[in-house]
């Protein structure tokens, strides 16, 4: 098990810097394509990459982040089949 701190907000994309600027450039309210439960599980797989992700669910919240905790397998252990 691991805990992932993820970040609380929406995302904001990058701003353009050449070339023809939209009218609505969409950099600050912009929505996330995924939730902010599975950026928790794609930090774990990162960060373990010899583990298997098997789920996670919601732990708590602060003002700045929220706190997942990550069930993660190793496929390469019998024990844990």
């Amino acid at each position: 098990m691991v805990r992932v701190r993820v970040r609380k907000g929406g995302a904001s994309k990058i701003r353009p810097r050449a070339g023809r600027r939209q009218r609505a450039l969409g950099v600050n309210k912009f929505t996330r394509a995924i939730s902010l439960k599975n950026v928790a599980e794609e930090k774990a797989k990162r960060k373990f990459p010899n583990l298997k992700v098997l789920n996670s669910y919601y732990l708590w919240e602060d003002g700045m982040h929220h706190w997942y905790e990550t069930i993660l397998r190793d496929p390469h252990n019998p024990s844990s089949a």
